[in-house]
């Protein structure tokens, strides 16, 4: 599984910058529409073009060379930036295309956060809030009813997309150090994914790779910090993940295919590896580790299977550690180890 970039990608903008602020400031080419702008400080630029009815839009901007761009080609769309400053410029790209959506991004002091948001449809809901030093965003909404909110401190690198209906997206990082990233992506209808990766320390905390593709899937993550890896793919509907990672270079690498399967993964403190690989329906896979240098793999190919491993500390001067591997398939096979 290939990890995209998180600059692979940026988001369709059909006016640059620069096009814009040739503009107005302030353009409104229909009824009822409202564009508020205060900006304080030196060289701050900002644009703001509104072609449908009863759009508002709200730009204030501190300090000096921000920049903020603000297209709305919908009706009854709001757009809310506040922008500080403290040492390098803040840059946000705001492009609303269908009806009432709403984006309300805040990026507060700082060093240079950058954020390029973009939401087509209708209903569809970001709330952004960036803290701090050298945060990044790049977000996306093309459906109905979708709702992003997100929260980075310090060195936050975040990437979503969500493609259908009613899907929900909750980040929240505090990254410092080296940074970290998240990339999660939605596809499909009333799927719910809920990341939190913390960090702190001098290590890079690394990125969470999530991605849900079909109906009514769950998603919750907390990842830890220090050089881990992450990858977890869950395709299907009613399938569920709780995963927690921690620790100093833990990887997972994972997916789930298939209908109503489940999966709750716990790793500690140092070098815990998970592969898993569930295809089928109504499969369960419980892994807890809490070792170090442990390794676990459950791969389960078939219906209502369950797998359980539970490994506990290893030595700390052991060389090898604990390792399990789980292999079934069929259906209804239940198996079981345990490692102390």
């Amino acid at each position: 599984m290939k990890m995209p970039s998180l600059s692979s990608s940026r988001l369709p903008f059909s006016l640059s910058l620069s096009l814009l602020a040739s503009l107005s400031a302030t353009g409104a080419h229909a009824e009822n529409n409202d564009a508020y702008l205060q900006q304080y400080g030196a060289d701050n630029v900002s644009a703001t073009l509104q072609t449908g009815d009863g759009n508002i839009a709200a730009v204030t901007q501190y300090g000096v060379l921000n920049q903020s761009q603000v297209v709305q080609t919908g009706v009854s769309n709001e757009v809310s930036v506040i922008q500080s400053e403290e040492g390098y410029p803040h840059v946000s790209q705001i492009e609303q295309q269908g009806d009432t959506n709403l984006i309300d991004l805040q990026q507060h002091m700082g060093s240079g956060s950058y954020a390029t948001l973009y939401q087509e449809g209708t209903g569809n809901v970001f709330l952004i809030d960036q803290q701090f030093y050298a945060n990044s965003l790049d977000a996306a909404a093309v459906g109905t009813g979708n709702r992003l909110e997100v929260m980075q401190f310090s060195y936050g690198s975040g990437e979503t997309r969500q493609e259908g209906a009613g899907n929900r997206i909750g980040l929240w990082q505090e990254v410092y150090g080296y940074g970290g990233g998240a990339v999660l992506h939605q596809s499909g209808d009333r799927n719910q994914l809920d990341m939190t990766q913390i960090g702190g320390g001098r290590y890079y905390t690394g990125t969470v790779y999530f991605d849900q593709v079909g109906a009514d899937n769950q998603g919750r993550v907390r990842h830890g910090g220090g050089f881990n890896t992450f990858e977890f793919v869950q395709q299907g509907d009613r399938n569920s993940a709780d995963i927690t990672q921690w620790g100093r270079s833990s990887e997972l690498h994972g997916r789930s295919e298939g209908d109503d399967n489940q999966v709750t993964l716990v790793q500690d403190f140092d070098g815990g590896v998970i592969d898993l690989l569930q295809q089928g329906d109504a499969n369960l896979a419980s892994v807890v580790q809490e070792a170090y240098y442990a390794n676990a793999s459950i791969t389960q190919i078939g219906d209502a299977n369950q797998a359980s491993i539970s490994q506990t500390m290893s030595d700390f001067l052991s060389l090898g550690g604990d390792s399990a591997t789980i292999i079934q398939q069929g259906n209804g096979n239940l198996a079981n180890a345990v490692q102390q």
